[in-house]
C-alpha cells in the first residue's frame, strides 16, 4: 500500500503524494529510473570502447547491466518485477520499450554493427520482451546461484538471433 511505502521510506503519505500521484506512479518511477540509469551507464561504456563493437558486446552489456541493477535491489526487484506487470498499464512498459529500442538502434548505427534481422525496431522489441520475461522469472523463481547460467543462456540466444548470417 502507499501507506506502507511511505512508512518504509520514512516520510508521510502526504509527502509521498507530492512526488507520486499513486502507487502505480511509484512503480513506474522506479522502473524508468532503473532503465534510464542502466542505459546511461551503457552509453558511457560503449562510448569508451576502444575495440570494434559487435552485437554480442551490446547485448551482453545491456543484459548484465540490467541484471546488476536488479540484483543490487534484490528483494525490491523481486517485488517490483512480480507486481508491476499486474498493476501498471501497458503504456508504462511501452515507454521503457521505446527508450530501449531507440538506444539499441542508435548504438547499432553509431558503432556500425551489422545485424541479421531487416526490421531493427521489431527485432529489438522482441529482444526487450525476451529480456523482461526472463528477468521477471529469474528474480521471482530462481535461486541466486542459478541466475548466472540463465543470464548466459539469454545472451547466447539473443546474440544468435541478432547476428548477421553471411
Amino acid at each position: 500500500t502507499t501507506n506502507k511505502i511511505a512508512d518504509v521510506a520514512g516520510v508521510s503519505v502526504g509527502s509521498l503524494y507530492q512526488y507520486f500521484k499513486n502507487k502505480e506512479s511509484i512503480y513506474e518511477g522506479i522502473l524508468l529510473r532503473l532503465i534510464n540509469e542502466g542505459l546511461d551507464r551503457l552509453e558511457r561504456i560503449l562510448t569508451e570502447q576502444k575495440k570494434d563493437v559487435v552485437i554480442r558486446d551490446i547485448i551482453e552489456l545491456i543484459i548484465r547491466t540490467q541484471f546488476e541493477s536488479f540484483q543490487k535491489m534484490d528483494k525490491v526487484s523481486t517485488v517490483l518485477l512480480e507486481y508491476a506487470p499486474k498493476v501498471l498499464p501497458a503504456s508504462h512498459f511501452k515507454k521503457a520499450d521505446e527508450r530501449i529500442t531507440c538506444f539499441l538502434i542508435e548504438q547499432v548505427k553509431k558503432h556500425n554493427v551489422q545485424i541479421g534481422p531487416k526490421n531493427q525496431e521489431a527485432a529489438f522489441f522482441v529482444c526487450s520482451q525476451a529480456v523482461r520475461g526472463t528477468m521477471l522469472m529469474t528474480f521471482v523463481s530462481k535461486k541466486s546461484d542459478e541466475r548466472e547460467v540463465i543470464i548466459s543462456e539469454l545472451i547466447d540466444m539473443l546474440t544468435t538471433y541478432l547476428e548477421k548470417k553471411d
